[in-house]
């Protein structure tokens, strides 16, 4: 075979498998054509097309004016209150008035301490606490939430029917009475 019937043999083949090409190309355009067709002599008269909305750029607080183009509203207070239901305490009126006779108690064994107007630390009120025989207790520690020093702690003390928690400080005992919170324990973590 010479090399001018090799090349025009070649030629061909490849006019011929692009021909077959175009021919598949267009019959799947013609059959998506088609499909669209159907879809638009189904939809009753005077239907709405459907539209395609913008994607929001970024989040906006909700107001009772109109969104801005590319928001997505937001209710800030529900977020807010969402967020702080870790903090939530529960518990029955029952449960309440029985968390509530052990104020006394945890006062008792805190006396020592806070009415001496000296400085401790947060082991000493875990130990005076647990000397008193109370076995669960929690405090914030030795450092504030930016790691500073501090003498001034939260406490939380499981008791029957919930939680005895509060501030302890030189001076100064500050206790309530109630049920666990939603996150568990009895004492609320500082924030910042």
């Amino acid at each position: 075979m010479s090399a001018g019937r090799w090349v025009l043999g070649s030629l061909v083949t490849i006019l011929a498998v692009g021909m077959l090409g175009a021919v598949l190309v267009l019959g799947a355009v013609a059959l998506q054509l088609d499909t669209w067709a159907d879809r638009s002599a189904n939809q009753p008269a005077g239907a709405a097309h459907p539209t395609v909305s913008p994607s929001p750029t970024g989040a906006c607080p909700a107001t009772d004016d109109d969104t801005p183009a590319g928001c997505l509203p937001y209710d800030p207070e529900a977020l807010m209150r969402s967020n702080d239901a870790y903090r939530q305490r529960s518990s029955t009126p029952e449960d309440a008035a029985l968390a509530a006779r052990s104020v006394p108690a945890v006062e008792a064994a805190l006396a020592a301490l806070t009415g001496s107007g000296g400085t401790f630390r947060s082991q000493d009120v875990v130990d005076a606490l647990t000397a008193a025989g109370f076995t669960t207790v929690q405090t914030t520690g030795d450092t504030d939430v930016w790691g500073d020093g501090t003498t001034a702690f939260g406490i939380g003390v499981s008791v029957p029917g919930g939680c005895v928690f509060g501030d302890v400080r030189p001076g100064v005992l500050a206790l309530e009475s109630g049920g666990p919170i939603a996150d568990g324990g009895c004492l609320e973590m500082p924030s910042h």
